[in-house]
């Protein structure tokens, strides 16, 4: 689409750099605690308001809560963020928009434009921003600065409630973390306790090893990577294929195809445990029966566990404080960092009876259960957002005729 071609009634379209200036932003020493007289320092990591530098340098680019901050350095280059005040780093650039264009509005144009920026990036080392960003990005817009405010008026309203959620789950987050050092340390209503190697432990568990409860544990076999095929017969569940709470993401585990022979002696069954050793130390999943075979990949071992102790229990285990400092002990540190299988059944565990372990996996499950849901609730609202983008930064819903209250209710 060109330039001022004219899209619907009362809507036009320039070039950013006749809507908006660009400055970027240079170094400055820093400090990280706050002065009187210091500002925070907007960088990379501090895009959400996490704060940890700050600076007093009267050479530095500062910004005011209406500019648009954007990523011109690295790998999240093109990343937008409003609403702060302070100086800018050195890898960001401050957007100030004119008197013709919403700030707000326009922050919304540069996230719905954020896939375009992405694939026109330069460098061949670290990506950047196109230099001439302001010559090349059409941005659409209608002539009306009210109709304009109503456009990111909505669209805020969305966000607002895309932050409540994500608040939640970091709440919910850090709720788990803490019970998870309690309850595998203290139990559910003990009263009784010992001394042991480990800390106080209830008076009916006892300090273990871990090979004093895994029956059989086995690095997956390795193949080419010419071996896996559309048309596979088996799947091979790599570290991306689990995410933090252990889920193993069973529809994008790649398919391979391999000899029966090697299916058949690597071949993951119910309650089987995978543990990543490769990159990811230490990252657990428990495996389910699907309806085609799966085993674990080269980097990544496969832990059947005896009648002592649940894979589930095993799994909420690995997440915590106690069992991730044992990673860090017995990974070999490296290019790429690895976990030896032998170091695994060196690692000490707190052992609860099985009944023990079922009411903590009860109550960490049902706090996993509400992460679920708030990451559907989350995801639901993102995607309303982008269609609300495509059609409202397009002028193809009309403001006028829209009812946001009932959209987001």
């Amino acid at each position: 689409m060109k330039k001022n071609e004219i899209l619907i009634e009362g809507w036009r379209s320039d070039y950013i750099g006749m809507l908006a200036s660009f400055q970027k932003g240079k170094k400055v020493d820093v400090q990280n605690s706050m002065d009187e007289n210091c500002m925070p320092v907007i960088g990379a990591g501090s895009f959400e308001g996490n704060y940890i530098n700050f600076s007093i340098s009267a050479s530095g680019v500062k910004c005011d809560l209406d500019d648009i901050l954007m990523l011109w350095d690295g790998e999240r280059s093109g990343l937008t963020t409003i609403g702060h005040q302070g100086i800018i780093g050195s890898t960001v650039t401050k957007i100030t928009p004119k008197i013709t264009i919403n700030p707000y509005f326009l922050y919304y144009q540069l996230q719905n434009n954020y896939s375009w920026i992405q694939k026109n990036r330069t460098g061949s080392g670290i990506p950047h921003v196109p230099s001439d960003l302001p010559k090349t990005l059409i941005i659409h817009y209608p002539i009306s600065l009210s109709e304009q405010q109503k456009i990111a008026e909505i669209l805020s309203t969305v966000d607002d409630k895309i932050n409540i959620i994500t608040t939640q789950i970091v709440e919910t987050e850090k709720l788990k973390q803490g019970l998870t050092q309690q309850l595998l340390i203290k139990g559910i209503g003990h009263t009784a306790f010992k001394s042991s190697e480990l800390g106080e432990i209830p008076e009916s568990w006892i300090k273990a090893v871990f090979a004093y409860v895994i029956e059989s544990i086995n690095y997956g076999p390795r193949f080419s990577a010419n071996d896996y095929s559309l048309t596979g017969n088996v799947k091979t569940i790599r570290g991306t294929d689990i995410n933090k709470k252990g889920e193993i993401k069973y529809e994008q585990v790649p398919l391979a195809l391999l000899d029966e022979e090697i299916i058949t002696q690597h071949k993951l069954r119910e309650n089987d445990v995978i543990m990543i050793t490769t990159a990811d130390c230490g990252l657990t999943g428990v495996f389910y029966n699907q309806d085609i075979p799966f085993i674990p990949s080269a980097y990544a071992v496969r832990i059947r566990l005896n009648d002592k102790l649940m894979a589930k229990y095993f799994k909420y285990f690995m997440q915590s404080n106690f069992a991730i400092s044992q990673v860090k002990k017995f990974a070999r540190k490296g290019t790429i960092s690895n976990l030896p299988a032998s170091d695994i059944l060196k690692f000490s565990i707190p052992l609860p009876p099985i009944e023990d372990q079922a009411k903590i996996v009860e109550v960490l499950e049902t706090i996993d259960k509400k992460l679920t849901l708030l990451a559907s609730k989350q995801s639901l609202y993102i995607d309303f957002k982008i269609s609300l983008m495509q059609q409202l930064l397009t002028g193809k819903v009309r403001v006028n005729t829209y009812q946001p209250e009932s959209a987001v209710a």
